[in-house]
């Protein structure tokens, strides 16, 4: 998403209140301005619409892998991540999230890719809470590290201030029951899309097979009290009267439960 004066005006027509911010990669001085001038430019554009940065995602891909293999190369990730976080610290954003790893893992390689990760993330936490914002881990899907409730209960294993960022497009090998059951207390975001359960879709939430008033209900139970962001097809317009149906279904949904 462009995101420019026509787009942002356009967001909070419909009225969405909370962003997450894309943001590219920094690892040139090229590269951390054209950041910075990105982040100049939007920042009044979205204060004098009112509209919050909630969080940051934070780029993937080769490069910036803080769950390789070797040491040399999740050192240069970390560095990266770390000039990423510092460079948006005038968003003020409260999360930022990340996938734990790039690319389909075999499941010979996953425990020591696991552990790997896990040291990233321990000092990564870190770095995001002297920004006054906390570190949280994309649950992802088909063979992708952080694609089943064991991985992610793994790496927040004993990292204090690490959260989950929840997407509901991604469960391909659990349920949405077990995912909140059991990761659910750690959800602090989520980006919310439907799809088929074969392979993430990125539809409007009701094109696919996910029972939203079940989602919801179950956020709801385990405390979630974040936004409603989206990541799916469609306008602004469209999630947003998604939204509106979304919320009327999950009133009825507990009404019938009385």
């Amino acid at each position: 998403m462009k995101m420019d004066e026509k787009t942002v005006v356009e967001l909070k027509n419909a009225g969405f209140t909370d962003v997450e911010f894309g943001i590219g990669r920094i690892r040139t001085d090229e590269e951390l301005h054209k950041v910075l001038a990105k982040i100049d430019y939007v920042v009044p554009l979205l204060k004098n619409n009112n509209i919050n940065v909630w969080s940051v995602h934070i780029p993937y891909g080769n490069g910036i892998d803080v769950s390789h293999k070797r040491k040399s190369i999740r050192k240069i990730a970390i560095e990266e991540v770390t000039r990423i976080m510092a460079a948006c610290e005038k968003l003020e954003p409260q999360k930022f999230v990340m996938h734990p790893g790039f690319g389909n893992v075999s499941e010979e390689d996953r425990g020591e890719i696991l552990v790997a990760c896990k040291k990233s993330l321990k000092k990564l936490v870190k770095v995001a809470a002297k920004y006054n914002a906390q570190l949280a881990i994309e649950c992802m899907p088909r063979q992708c590290l952080g694609n089943t409730t064991v991985d992610m209960l793994f790496l927040l294993d004993g990292i204090k201030g690490l959260g989950v960022c929840f997407d509901t497009n991604h469960l391909l090998h659990d349920t949405h029951e077990k995912f909140i059951k059991e990761v659910g207390p750690y959800v602090v975001t989520k980006h919310t899309a439907d799809y088929d359960r074969i392979n993430e879709r990125h539809w409007l939430p009701g094109e696919g097979i996910i029972d939203w008033p079940e989602l919801i209900d179950g956020l709801v139970t385990v405390g979630y009290n974040g936004p409603f962001l989206f990541e799916s097809a469609g306008t602004f317009e469209e999630k947003a009267k998604r939204w509106i149906k979304l919320k009327a279904d999950y009133k009825y949904f507990l009404e019938q439960k009385k």
